[in-house]
Formats: C-alpha cells, sequence, structure tokens
C-alpha cells in the first residue's frame, strides 16, 4: 500500500473506531445501572465526650477500658501520654514531635496486645 493510500485509509480509520465506540456506549446505557448496596456489618453505639461533644465509642486496650475518640481523618492512632501510662503501656521514644493549638508534645511508639472496639479485637497493634 503507497503513502498516499495509507494517509487517506487512516481517518476513516480512526472515524469508524469512534463510531464502534460510541454504539459500544450506546448499547451499555440501556443495561440497568449498577447499583451499590449498604451491608449493616455491625453497629457502634457512640457516645459524646466533654463540652466539644466529641464523639467516642467505647473500647478497651489490653483489657484494660479506654474510651476511644472517632476521627476519620487521622492518619494514625494516638493515645496520650497520660492514657498510655494508666495503661501500664511501656513507651518508647521516636525523636519526633508534634505540634497543635495546645502546644508541642513528644511522640512515643507503644505496643498493644489488645485492642477491642465494640466487638471488634486486633491483637500485637503497633501505635504511635
Amino acid at each position: 500500500m503507497s503513502i498516499f493510500r495509507l494517509r487517506r485509509a487512516l481517518p476513516l480509520a480512526v472515524l469508524f473506531a469512534i463510531a464502534l465506540v460510541l454504539v459500544a456506549g450506546a448499547a451499555r446505557a440501556d443495561e440497568a445501572p449498577l447499583k451499590c448496596q449498604y451491608v449493616n456489618l455491625a453497629e457502634l453505639p457512640l457516645r459524646y465526650l466533654g463540652a466539644a461533644f466529641h464523639p467516642a465509642v467505647d473500647g478497651a486496650i489490653n483489657g484494660l477500658p479506654a474510651p476511644m475518640l472517632i476521627d476519620t481523618g487521622s492518619h494514625a492512632t494516638y493515645l496520650t501520654r497520660g492514657a498510655a501510662e494508666r495503661l501500664d503501656l511501656a513507651l518508647h521514644m521516636t525523636g519526633a514531635r508534634v505540634n497543635g493549638i495546645g502546644g508541642a508534645s513528644r511522640v512515643y511508639d507503644v505496643r498493644i496486645h489488645d485492642f477491642a472496639v465494640a466487638r471488634s479485637t486486633a491483637a500485637s497493634v503497633p501505635c504511635g
């Protein structure tokens, strides 16, 4: 096939491919749309803590009660140093610091043997 014929045939092939995609898309539009379906896995009773009404759930760390604040935007799980000491967790210095409205704090790592929220549990959870 000469270059001249190839140049004339290429636009026709592109138009044919576009038409094929449009026809396939129109056929797909006639099908019933896929729907998301809600499946209830568990119920989690919420309560509110403090004057700011922070949403929380009842939980446990190493078998001891520990209220858990709900923060869906957090990239990690955090405990206050006081909570870690009350739960008798061994603190390991990381050298990192965090800053917030209340000032700066050191960041420590801890290892939690058992973690539970409602009926869900996990074992050997690194935290920090």
